[in-house]
């Protein structure tokens, strides 16, 4: 469930990341087999080097996974921000030239190609096949996605419990921003 906060006079709303069935299976099952392989090595190997250096590479992989693990994104009036554990994206909201929703069917021409596919969350850069551009997609789950492009084409996918609330935050925020700093506002329409 999104919630609005207050926070000095600045209205922000925060949409939570939920995880799925599918992310949460997936999630432990790379954790047992990283355990299984790793302690095959050591009976097998004993106490080698490569059981070590396995266990180190795996250990050092997952903690790097771990740390880029979404876990909300932030709709103030001045930008768009997604949330990891400790990774910040913040997309300004001048910047934001289309903010849409993108549906499962969609998704399925897009493959991981730096990132995570279901340990902890589907984030990472992902290439489009259809359109053969780079995304950047924060999600906890398979679905309900949201797509947020910038004026300089990259391209963000994050999901949410309400999609369609996201948007719209977006779009008010956005149009609020361009009526209070008509000056600053690029040419782009308020609610593309």
């Amino acid at each position: 469930m999104w919630k609005k906060t207050n926070k000095e006079n600045d209205e922000c709303q925060v949409f939570p990341y939920r995880s799925d069935r599918r992310c949460r299976r997936l999630t432990v099952a790379v954790a047992v087999l990283v355990v299984a392989v790793t302690a095959g090595f050591f009976v097998v190997a004993g106490t080698a080097y490569l059981p070590a250096w396995f266990l180190t590479f795996a250990a050092a992989l997952i903690l790097l996974y771990i740390l880029s693990i979404p876990r909300f994104v932030r709709v103030t009036r001045d930008a768009f921000e997604i949330h990891c554990i400790v990774e910040l994206t913040t997309i300004h909201m001048t910047d934001i030239k289309a903010v849409r929703r993108v549906w499962v069917e969609d998704m399925r021409a897009v493959w991981p190609l730096l990132g995570s596919y279901g340990f902890g969350g589907y984030f990472g850069y992902y290439l489009d096949f259809k359109s053969w551009e780079i995304v950047k997609i924060y999600a906890r789950e398979w679905g309900n996605f949201v797509l947020v492009e910038d004026i300089y084409e990259d391209k963000y996918i994050v999901s949410c419990d309400h999609p369609d609330e996201l948007i719209e935050a977006v779009r008010q925020n956005r149009a609020a921003w361009v009526e209070e700093h008509p000056h600053e506002a690029t040419d782009l329409p308020p609610g593309k």
